[in-house]
């Protein structure tokens, strides 16, 4: 199983490098597997790892998001629990409150989850608002300034266009 996600890896990359400039994404960097992973030491905790399969950078070239971007990348090849999947979205939330990516990125990156299936897909998504919304309970009125009506709104629109790329590929137009 390890060979075939790392396989997958290295094919997102040369999609990205195949595709990408039709659509106004030339790569800028790449880093796979290990060198991905970022740890960092909220205030007053322990240890947290954040563990993409892939990061990468590109330099957007047309529209309103012109400029320098990065991403993170998870490819699921159905192998992981939803549990596990879901310990991932906390993981992220907290690079994003925490703010590790300041100085580092351009702005938080978004997370490119590329997965088996739409119900595998729609599953994650919700568990993902569900988990957000769980959140920003726990951190109450402090929270809600810092982007969740962003995010919840993101998680929506995913929900849409995830459910519209696995008809089309489908059904091809």
């Amino acid at each position: 199983m390890f060979a075939a996600h790392a396989s997958l890896i290295a094919e997102a990359y040369l999609a990205v490098c195949e595709h990408g400039p039709a659509a106004g994404i030339e790569v800028s960097g790449w880093w796979p597997d290990r060198q991905a992973w970022l740890t960092w030491r909220p205030t007053g905790g322990q240890d947290v790892t954040l563990s993409p399969d892939a990061i990468v950078t590109a330099n957007l070239t047309t529209g309103e998001t012109a400029g320098p971007a990065a991403a993170f990348v998870e490819i699921d090849l159905a192998t992981m629990t939803q549990t596990r999947l879901r310990d991932k979205v906390r993981r992220y939330l907290a690079y994003a409150e925490d703010q590790v990516w300041a100085g580092r990125w351009p702005h938080c990156p978004p997370l490119l989850l590329l997965m088996t299936t739409e119900a595998r897909a729609v599953t994650f998504l919700a568990a993902a608002a569900a988990e957000l919304e769980r959140h920003r309970r726990q951190q109450g009125a402090v929270f809600r300034y810092r982007g969740t009506g962003a995010a919840r709104q993101d998680l929506s629109t995913s929900t849409r266009r995830t459910v519209a790329s696995f008809q089309s590929l489908i059904r091809p137009r």
